[in-house]
């Protein structure tokens, strides 16, 4: 187990902090990912979404035409249906992670 003093950032990815049971004013942490890894895969994800749409503008004109989009003007929905399913992926999957998690578990378990 690791020390920490300082519990601003106990709860970030999964790390749960706690006050010992011998009265001490330290701040028991258990182990997970490090504060410095979560902000760091948080940055690349939001990142790749502004990368992916940088990378598909260039691209457009092909795309349209690979589609046989005959307006230019509608080859803007091949990126509305990039964001929705980006964003539809989100909701969907984080849903998902929370019905599995231990806390939904608890949940479904209080339901049976």
């Amino acid at each position: 187990m690791k020390q920490h003093s300082d519990s601003s950032d106990a709860a970030i990815g999964g790390n749960t902090a706690s006050e010992p049971k011998d009265g001490s004013s330290e701040v028991v942490r258990e182990t997970g990912i490090p504060f410095i890894e979560f902000v760091t895969i948080i940055a690349m994800i939001m990142a790749l979404n502004a990368m992916a749409i940088d990378v598909m503008l260039p691209a457009l004109p092909a795309i349209g035409d690979a589609l046989q989009i005959v307006e230019e003007n509608n080859r803007q929905l091949v990126l509305l249906s990039y964001l929705i399913g980006f964003g539809g992926g989100q909701l969907f999957w984080s849903g998902h992670g929370f019905l599995w998690s231990a806390q939904g578990a608890g949940q479904r378990a209080r339901r049976l």
